[in-house]
């Protein structure tokens, strides 16, 4: 079969190649087993019986006893397929006289080696020839001592390596995938066994438990590839508004039509409902206010507050001990994404839920459950929620996510707020008091606890008492309110950081102007004002600060997926059944603040946090989950702006690693081979110029009629885009890019208003470490593979509120964190100074500005 080479692109075209392979993949003259020759070859196989008695070859059994194997007693020991059996017997008679060529062949089990490979280790097949082909000094290079991070890099390593819980460890399916993307089904039963055909692989995963895994139908025509349909990238608002405020159930969440990969009751939940049809609880899209849960913003705020405040204390690492004498104040250093932000998150998530008891904290460290174990749960169900560029990795994603939606659904159902709900409902008329007799599982009184206890009497109410739904609902709830909100703190965190460091180097220009500022130093004045008896209510005007930068630093886009053909409401936009919606909130952002004097765009674009758009739960409950994800994200914000001089941590340890992947056209794996995207991009549109001025035939082409512009245009996908412009993050190993954040470290100089070590602010310098400067330490056990860190995490008392009496104008100190721990450059324990004294605070201080208060 000729294939030939685009004039244009130097690529083969997809549709051949594809028609090749699936014709090959479907010939069963490469299946192997002892009935599956195929008629052409049987002549060949008598030719190599015939031959092998001409030579006096040694029978199965001989050849056995000759690698030191044992020897078959019965036909059952040589195959477990009767049919197999059966046809020995009446040939051979006795398995001594069963021959070599044909014996190796039959050896198998039931299934006749229904998995690839050396599954049967007691084959003559496997365990003689094969195993001594591959340890022949001579043998593949491939098999080589090489083969490790050194030479591969963590990256390859990770590639290369099969991952037994998925597809039973075929990797296979990876390249077929980069080579073609998009064009198999992401559960295609042909990723099982590569190049078995469909059927076969279909009745091998039914019969072994893998059925649910895959798109399984009697003529498995849902596995076979087919060329991709476009996906609607939509950028303009008014659009994107519609789309995610669709109530109609026609465009939903792509997970809501995997029901297969949910617990029965998540998957009744989020069910697509039928026309004209509402489920118990449903919400009318007019019902307004969505608030009516009496909740206390202040308490809620507080809980946050001093939540965050003991973490910080927790986990922070002195660098550098403070000088009392010279007034030099401590350095520490926090990891802001893995310490901080990781743990708030988990923290949070798991008091609403009810089961923040069961994790691991300083009062409860005989707790089940670690923070790291709960949050990887919440992230494997978030990332699969996510956008996702690479989509070798949605197999794996898929099988994890299953895996923590049941575990977390049956956490909910039994230890949490569900099941303290319904047994209070059930014994409502026996206590005759009110809901303030009820106290959090954990037995303390928590106000995210009690908010999730309230969420749960109204959602058990209104599904008449059924506790799997008001799990399934509650845990929704919970990860719509937490969804992308590392990944938004650390972007917004870094580009205030990015700001303020930028404002620094301008001022150091010459002319520069004295008054300069940003929008970081207007949060830090605003975090510090309630310290200063300011009467303001700051925590609103720093929410619309961060929820504006926000919108500006977080690319990850919202998708959709149409249940079926239909026009968005309030907009001429058609969509087919399955058509991949994907909305970029990001330049749609950028878009309405060009158009807003042209457009005149209503206000809710700006006021609505579009990041944190849910089509879960929000027609369940009178509670929003996004409004407890902007609040919990402006409070992480605020209490890092109450902390003085922070900044990026030394050389690449302060650097964000994130990396922008481009945008791709459709059929172009654009971060894959980006240089040959560059190749071809400039060629197709001096192409594409050259047809406007002339419609010429393209005589490289060698086709008979003309190629007008248009059809040039989508002949080479010029301008159709397949994936938007978005960042990544790499895993803490390097092995793995997910869509959020994993590790940042800052530092800071205690606790109390910035000063950047003065008016050069020679803080904000960025310092880079030589390439040949010598290690810092050297911890005691060698490096760690994970990175290791600089010292070793403080646990210091929560400062308390000093009021000096003896000072003649009676102001408020607050005293900085003290105790004993770290390292300085490897050295010996060090007790952390009170150098960070705040005397600016006047008289009046209520909270302080202190850790832990």
């Amino acid at each position: 079969m000729a294939f030939r080479r685009d004039p244009i692109t130097r690529l083969f075209k997809d549709e051949q190649t594809i028609e090749h392979l699936t014709k090959v993949m479907d010939e069963p003259i490469s299946n192997y087993g002892p009935t599956n020759v195929p008629r052409s070859l049987k002549a060949v196989e008598v030719l190599g019986i015939i031959q092998a008695r001409k030579w006096g070859v040694g029978t199965l059994n001989d050849f056995r006893e000759f690698f030191g194997m044992k020897r078959h007693e019965s036909f059952e020991s040589i195959s477990g397929c009767v049919e197999v059996q059966n046809a020995l017997r009446d040939l051979y008679e006795h398995p001594d006289k069963v021959e070599l060529y044909p014996g190796i062949f039959c050896e198998s089990d039931a299934s006749q080696n229904a998995d690839p490979g050396p599954s049967d280790v007691d084959s003559a097949l496997w365990a003689a020839i094969f195993s001594d082909a591959i340890t022949l000094v001579r043998s593949d290079r491939f098999y080589t001592v090489d083969w490790n991070t050194n030479s591969l890099t963590s990256w390859g390593m990770k590639e290369a390596t099969p991952d037994n819980d998925v597809l039973k460890s075929s990797v296979f399916h990876r390249l077929l995938q980069r080579s073609f993307p998009e064009w198999f089904p992401t559960n295609s039963v042909r990723f099982f066994h590569p190049f078995y055909t469909a059927q076969k692989n279909a009745e091998y995963a039914a019969a072994q438990g893998y059925g649910k895994d895959f798109a399984i139908t009697p003529d498995t025509s849902a596995s076979n590839p087919r060329k991709p349909v476009d996906p609607k990238i939509l950028t303009d608002p008014a659009q994107i508004m519609a789309v995610l405020d669709d109530h109609t159930d026609n465009i939903v969440h792509p997970v809501r039509l995997e029901t297969d990969i949910l617990p029965a009751k998540v998957a009744e939940v989020l069910a697509p409902r039928k026309k004209g049809k509402r489920r118990d609880g449903d919400k009318k899209p007019d019902d307004g206010h969505r608030e009516e849960i009496d909740t206390d913003t202040h308490q809620l705020m507080t809980y946050f507050t001093t939540l965050m405040r003991d973490i910080i204390r927790r986990v922070s690492v002195v660098m550098k001990p403070g000088q009392e004498k010279s007034k030099v104040d401590p350095v520490y250093q926090l990891d802001v994404t893995r310490d901080f932000a990781i743990p708030v998150v988990t923290r949070y998530v798991a008091d609403f839920l009810g089961f923040g008891h069961l994790v691991k904290s300083e009062r409860s460290l005989d707790a089940k459950y670690s923070e790291n174990e709960i949050y990887q749960h919440i992230t494997n169900c978030h990332v699969y929620f996510s956008y996702n560029a690479d989509e070798t990795k949605i197999p794996k994603r898929r099988k994890v996510f299953k895996d923590s939606m049941e575990f977390l659904f049956e956490l909910t159902l039994n230890e949490g707020n569900v099941a303290e709900a319904n047994k209070f409902r059930l014994t409502r008329a026996l206590q005759s008091v009110g809901s303030w007799f009820w106290k959090s599982a954990a037995g303390d009184k928590n106000p995210m606890s009690e908010l999730g206890f309230k969420v749960s009497e109204q959602v058990l109410q209104e599904q008449k008492g059924d506790a799997g739904k008001a799990a399934a609902i509650l845990l929704l709830i919970a990860l719509d309110s937490s969804y992308n909100l590392v990944l938004a703190f650390t972007s917004v965190l870094n580009s205030f950081l990015t700001d303020r460091y930028t404002l620094a180097a301008e001022k150091k220009k010459p002319g520069a102007s004295a008054e300069q500022s940003c929008d970081w130093l207007h949060i830090q004045n605003l975090a510090l004002a309630e310290f200063r008896g300011v009467p303001t209510n700051t925590f609103d005007d720093i929410k619309k600060i961060v929820l504006k930068e926000q919108r500006k630093s977080v690319k990850l886009p919202i998708l959709r997926k149409a249940a079926k053909d239909c026009v968005v409401q309030g907009t001429s936009l058609a969509v087919k059944k399955d058509e991949l919606i994907i909305c970029d909130i990001n330049r749609g952002d950028r878009k309405h603040k060009d158009d807003v004097s042209a457009t005149g765009m209503p206000a809710p674009w700006e006021t609505k946090y579009l990041s944190y758009h849910s089509s879960f739960t929000e027609r369940f409950v009178r509670y929003h989950p996004r409004h407890l994800a902007a609040n919990s994200l402006t409070a992480m914000i605020k209490a890092l702006a109450q902390i003085k001089d922070l900044r990026r941590g030394h050389d690449t340890q302060g650097q964000l690693k994130k990396i922008a992947l481009d945008s791709s056209y459709v059929t172009y794996t654009n971060f894959m081979a980006p240089q040959r995207i560059r190749h071809i991009n400039p060629q197709v549109r001096a192409k594409n110029a050259e047809v406007k001025v002339a419609e010429v035939k393209v005589a490289e082409a060698k086709e008979p009629k003309k190629l007008t512009a248009k059809e040039l245009r989508e002949t080479y996908n010029l301008g159709r885009l397949r994936c938007p412009a978005t960042d990544t993050y790499m895993t803490p190993k390097w092995d793995e890019m997910i869509p959020f954040p994993t590790t940042w470290k800052v530092r800071f100089n205690g606790f109390r208003e910035s000063t950047y070590g003065g008016e050069q602010l020679p803080l904000l310098q960025s310092m880079k470490v030589p390439d040949d400067f010598p290690p810092f330490y050297e911890l005691p056990g060698g490096p760690s593979h994970t990175g290791g860190s600089f010292g070793e995490p403080i646990y210091p008392p929560a400062p308390v509120k000093q009021q000096d009496e003896l000072a003649s104008k009676k102001k408020q100190e607050v005293q900085a964190p003290t105790g004993e721990g770290g390292s300085d450059a490897g050295g010996s324990a060090i007790e952390m100074d009170d150098g960070c004294q705040t005397k600016e605070m006047p008289k009046g201080v209520t909270n302080g500005c202190g850790i832990g208060v």
